[in-house]
C-alpha cells in the first residue's frame, strides 16, 4: 500500500479510544457518514483543509497529530 494512501490509523484509535463514532463526527461536521468512511479509510477522496479544521476544532485536537505526514509537518524555525 501506497505511504501516502494508508488509512488516518492513528485518529481512527483516537477516536476507538474515546469511544467516538465516525457517525456522530460526520453528523458534526455535516458530511455522511459513507463520505466519511471513505476519507477516513483513504478509499475515496480525501479530507479537505477546511474538513480537517472543522474535525480538529470538534475535538480539540491537532491536524498535526493526526492528518500530517512527516513532509508537510511544520519545520523547526531555522531549519532548511
Amino acid at each position: 500500500m501506497n505511504q501516502n494512501k494508508k488509512p488516518f490509523y492513528k485518529f481512527k484509535g483516537y477516536l476507538a479510544e474515546n469511544g467516538i463514532k465516525q457517525r456522530e463526527i460526520a453528523m458534526r461536521i455535516g458530511m455522511n457518514e459513507v463520505s466519511f468512511s471513505q476519507k477516513i479509510n483513504r478509499s475515496g477522496s480525501v479530507f479537505t483543509i477546511d474538513e480537517v479544521k472543522l474535525i480538529c476544532d470538534e475535538l480539540n485536537i491537532s491536524a498535526d497529530d493526526f492528518f500530517l505526514t512527516s513532509p508537510f509537518q511544520k519545520r523547526e524555525i531555522g531549519a532548511v
